[in-house]
């Protein structure tokens, strides 16, 4: 008994890659979603970076109003500051109204409201209920700055840089006043 073996090849294909078993739809499958797939991304990442700048342009927008308002509301608390201190200082000396003159300091938040003479001693407060014997204890280079701003103010209220008193943070109203 003769045994007869044939083997068949076709032509021009051979074991180089596997993705040669693959039929050619699913090769042009595969690739028309992997081309589609670059707009989608590209489209992804254009939609999301116009939304994170509009958010950041809108947070910007909103952090500017909230600046302007504060801005605002502290030019506003300025001037009540100086109005409020040179009626306080025009009253210095007369007992009339002196509750409501500290009840209105009180309310613009000033601590103290002391006088200080020539000297650079404090002699008397705008507060009745504040005795100036318990007044803090100024330096005379910080009476020096403030008798500079007083009189650069020429009569007007002014008001120093932030400065620490007794380790206390404080801005200074100061003006001057005719002593009799």
């Amino acid at each position: 008994h003769k045994l007869t073996i044939g083997g068949l090849v076709r032509a021009g294909v051979h074991k180089v890659c596997p993705f040669v078993k693959l039929r050619l739809q699913v090769l042009l499958f595969i690739a028309l979603i992997a081309l589609s797939a670059i707009p989608v991304l590209i489209l992804d990442a254009w939609v999301q970076r116009s939304a994170m700048e509009k958010e950041i342009a809108s947070v910007s927008e909103k952090h500017l109003l909230i600046a302007q308002n504060l801005s605002t509301a502290l030019s506003r608390y300025v001037i009540d500051v100086k109005a409020g201190f040179k009626v306080a200082a025009g009253h210095e000396g007369s007992h009339a109204n002196a509750g409501d003159v500290e009840s209105m300091l009180r309310t613009l938040g000033f601590r103290y409201a002391y006088i200080v003479d020539n000297s650079s001693r404090v002699n008397g407060s705008l507060f009745p209920s504040q005795s100036f014997v318990d007044a803090p204890t100024f330096d005379a280079e910080l009476i020096t700055t403030l008798r500079s701003l007083a009189e650069a103010a020429e009569g007007e209220v002014a008001i120093s840089d932030l400065l620490r008193v007794e380790d206390q943070p404080l801005f200074l109203a100061v003006t001057q006043i005719d002593s009799e």
